[in-house]
């Protein structure tokens, strides 16, 4: 954001500000499409759009020798299983070669287990992917069993909570249970079994005008193997409040004045700290702890502080000189609110990141 911008912003109340380039108006982004099985793509791949076919995922349930066989003991391996992949395709084969090579293609089955995949896995190779609706990089997987049986409302694929834990816990690939998992971890991502043309139109039509990566603190947690996962989508609202929360800094205050702690006439502060907190790590949240107690030695009681992370503009570039991986704002928004949950004090503010 140049200096022009940031006079522009700045003139505005925070009830105008929206979040750029988030709507179809601004801008139509192409998702990427993920396909999750390899019988059924091969069945399908002639007739579906050359551009989809480019710029999507392949999120296979199997495992690479059963397409790829070089042994015989991975020959043998792979006409064990119900689906006769020696029947595929080269030009098909070849496809998925290719998308190989570019980093576009998993296998959920590591080669030497038995059946169990690994979604861990699936999920870091994820957050190496750029989505080309957001501009950063795709979301873990949410593979938390406590945010599933908190957040998960209305089955958009058939399945259950139940279901779709079972389903990354033991490793399986249940199709409806898959493309529920996807869709709630990325809902920029457009999870297939079986192509068809409406998925695209369904999914604008899935698309409010705002940003579907604007989440409340509280709907936020971190998922397992610290991994951060994330809420459901709603609709929300651009207004002060959510831009700066002022709940805890409000409850905090209210608190301090009731048990006479804070005298009118005693000084207070709220901190603030900003930069790229690409991610947010421990060393962030100590600094703020540390500020805070040396202010409260000196008689200055702290009533909050605030995390901002920084705009696109700043990060961007910052990590390119580095050749480092970057999250976008909406992302290290996420972050930074599964960072401050359990906090009584911190909030995240977001204005900075707009």
């Amino acid at each position: 954001m140049n200096d022009q911008e940031q006079r522009n912003v700045a003139s505005r109340t925070t009830d105008q500000i929206s979040v750029p380039n988030m709507t179809n108006a601004a801008r139509k982004p192409t998702p990427r499409v993920a396909f999750i099985s390899a019988s059924y793509l091969a069945r399908q791949w002639k007739v579906i759009p050359q551009s989809i076919l480019t710029n999507s995922l392949f999120i296979f349930g199997s495992k690479r020798h059963w397409l790829f066989p070089e042994t015989e003991s991975d020959h043998r391996d792979a006409a064990c299983q119900p689906t006769q992949y020696d029947t595929f395709e080269k030009k098909f084969l070849n496809l998925v070669r290719e998308k190989e090579a570019r980093g576009e293609v998993i296998f959920l089955k590591p080669p030497k287990t038995l059946y169990a995949g690994d979604w861990v896995a699936v999920s870091d190779w994820l957050t190496g992917i750029i989505d080309p609706v957001t501009g950063g990089c795709y979301a873990p997987l949410l593979l938390s069993a406590d945010w599933w049986r908190r957040n998960h409302g209305k089955s958009l694929h058939g399945s259950n909570t139940k279901r779709v834990i079972f389903n990354f816990q033991s490793g399986d690939h249940g199709y409806e249970e898959t493309l529920e998992l996807l869709h709630h971890s990325n809902p920029s991502m457009i999870p297939c079994l079986s192509w068809e043309p409406r998925l695209l139109s369904d999914w604008q039509t899935r698309q409010p005008v705002h940003s579907m990566f604007c989440r409340s603190s509280n709907e936020l947690e971190t998922g397992s193997s610290s991994r951060i996962g994330q809420p459901k989508d709603f609709t929300v609202t651009i207004t002060n409040d959510t831009l700066w929360p002022l709940e805890k800094l409000l409850t905090r205050a209210t608190k301090l004045a009731k048990s006479g702690h804070m005298a009118a006439s005693e000084s207070t502060a709220v901190l603030l700290l900003t930069g790229a907190l690409n991610p947010v790590h421990v060393g962030h949240l100590q600094s703020l702890e540390y500020a805070r107690d040396a202010l409260e030695e000196g008689g200055i009681t702290v009533l909050g502080g605030f995390l901002s992370p920084s705009h696109d503009s700043y990060v961007k570039p910052k990590m390119a000189r580095g050749k480092e991986r970057w999250w976008d704002a909406a992302r290290r928004t996420v972050a930074c609110n599964a960072a401050v949950y359990n906090s009584q004090w911190l909030h995240v503010g977001r204005w900075e990141s707009l």
